[in-house]
């Protein structure tokens, strides 16, 4: 199996902002979604860090609860070496696999 950049990733673009302040504001974003998340889970299932569901065969699954990871990419403006697609997103994706295994769930 590959593992791609795609599915229920998402990009953003950024100019005129440091690596430290967009480091700040992904940092932020993240906190925010991980604090709205919880309110679609019920205390049981936040302290336990997953839910109970069945699968399509009808058995009983922990399910982790939904999180969010980040990856900040930094292409500096007038490099002489252009980045193709194909590179960013081969970089891109063991950034992610990097943000997965962080603790931290950030890579930057």
């Amino acid at each position: 199996m590959r593992d791609i950049v795609g599915g229920d990733d998402f990009f953003m673009g950024v100019m005129g902002i440091s690596t430290e302040e967009l480091a700040a504001e992904v940092r932020e974003m993240a906190g925010k979604f991980r604090e709205d998340v919880e309110s679609f889970y019920d205390a049981v299932a936040v302290d336990r860090g997953s839910i109970e569901a069945c699968d399509r065969k009808g058995r009983i699954k922990h399910l982790p609860l939904i999180t969010v990871r980040s990856a900040v990419l930094r292409l500096p403006a007038y490099r002489h070496r252009f980045y193709s697609p194909e590179e960013v997103s081969r970089i891109m994706t063991g950034m992610k696999k990097e943000a997965k295994r962080s603790p931290k769930k950030s890579v930057f």
